[in-house]
């Protein structure tokens, strides 16, 4: 991969993470807690992403890279998120319902993000992104590709806590109900994941294998 375009992809990044903490910072305010607090870490790991993404950029020679444009789709998914966190200010307060159906639409842009900085991690960018370093202080393309790696795991970590978090909502709104609900331990969480009455992003994800 090219640094232009490795570039590129930062630049989504960025951009993705800017609003998923937008998204995050927004829900944590219309649920209850905890589950409040738990999203409002997802929402300043975000935030923390897109402070990495810049920190990145801000060591290559910008009159090299302030005119690169940014990854289609990732700028199409940024402006997605961007509609849905207004979508989710006009909600006064999420019920239990909506609550779901916003965090299973949630789990499916964590598991994108994790596909993607997963396969950004193995592909030759990081060593076009260490080369570029390189002429401005010391890099190393290993460090570079952990740091992606990292933020992948960090994602996926992400979709595992809103599973749990949609569990627990699910047995909130059991008991709320006088219902004996069986506590099943499961084994593929994806697997109940229905399509949300919401119109989202979720839609038009795309897969991150294109990455090379």
């Amino acid at each position: 991969m090219k640094l232009e375009e490795s570039t590129q992809y930062l630049r989504g990044f960025g951009a993705i993470e800017k609003e998923c903490f937008n998204v995050y910072d927004t829900v944590s305010k219309k649920i209850n807690h905890p589950e409040s607090s738990l999203v409002l870490g997802m929402a300043y790991d975000s935030l923390k992403c897109s402070k990495i993404m810049q920190a990145i950029l801000d060591c290559f020679d910008q009159a090299n890279t302030e005119n690169l444009k940014t990854k289609k789709d990732l700028t199409d998914l940024a402006t997605q998120l961007s509609t849905f966190s207004k979508e989710i200010q006009r909600i006064n307060c999420l019920n239990y319902q909506s609550s779901c159906e916003v965090l299973k639409e949630l789990t499916k842009l964590e598991k994108f993000l994790t596909d993607a900085y997963s396969s950004y991690a193995h592909s030759t960018a990081t060593n076009a992104i260490a080369q570029e370093v390189t002429k401005y202080s010391n890099a190393n393309v290993e460090n570079f590709a952990k740091v992606f790696e990292k933020i992948a795991e960090e994602k996926e970590r992400h979709r595992e806590e809103l599973v749990e978090i949609i569990f627990a909502l699910e047995q909130t709104e059991a008991n709320r109900l006088r219902q004996i609900t069986p506590v099943v331990k499961y084994q593929n969480p994806d697997a109940w994941i229905r399509g949300s009455t919401i119109q989202t992003f979720s839609t038009n994800l795309t897969t991150a294998n294109s990455i090379e």
